[in-house]
């Protein structure tokens, strides 16, 4: 039976629109993704065929070659297939990225506590990080308000500038909040 031919409430788009992804299979999640089905085979029963046959894991996980080979799969469903993975990938690293700038953040902070005053070189050094990382963290931790960044002159023979960081009180009360969900 053909996609269009099934009652309203029952086609995957709509339950979709109406109840949310969460309401639908895995086959008819994909059948969105793919659209159409091939001649004898509606969409759904070619997406339940495919995840029975390679399961949902591994379909993604082949090459445009590959999902090619599988009868129904053109050049355009493989490439729509590898497009969600890609995304997903996509979306995974940066929240790996986001974790790890949140981390940063928080070493920043348990550390001011424990020193009092230090300079971004002496961050660095501490964190094992590069310079840049700790003065982008550090800016973003001064909008927020939770630590003082002040530029400070040093020897008037060689000019040297450098930056001395320290916790606010609302830097305490943050680092003091994260702990206790630890």
């Amino acid at each position: 039976m053909k996609i269009k031919d099934l009652p309203e409430f029952s086609k995957p788009l709509e339950r979709f629109i109406e109840n949310g992804p969460n309401s639908l299979s895995d086959a008819e999640l994909l059948a969105l993704i793919l659209k159409t089905g091939t001649q004898g085979e509606n969409v759904i029963e070619m997406s339940n065929r495919l995840i029975s046959e390679y399961g949902l894991e591994k379909l993604f996980q082949c090459s445009t070659d590959e999902l090619q080979k599988i009868k129904g799969i053109g050049k355009s469903k493989a490439v729509q297939i590898l497009s969600v993975e890609e995304i997903r990938k996509r979306i995974s690293m940066n929240e790996k990225k986001l974790r790890k700038r949140r981390n940063l953040r928080i070493k920043i902070l348990r550390i001011l506590k424990q020193h009092n005053k230090l300079t971004y070189t002496q961050l660095q050094r501490t964190l094992s990080t590069n310079y840049d990382s700790v003065k982008e963290n550090c800016e973003e931790l001064e909008y927020y308000g939770l630590i003082k960044v002040e530029k400070k002159e040093g020897h008037p023979r060689n000019n040297h500038v450098f930056f001395e960081v320290s916790l606010t009180e609302a830097g305490q009360r943050a680092e003091e909040k994260v702990k206790d969900k630890e």
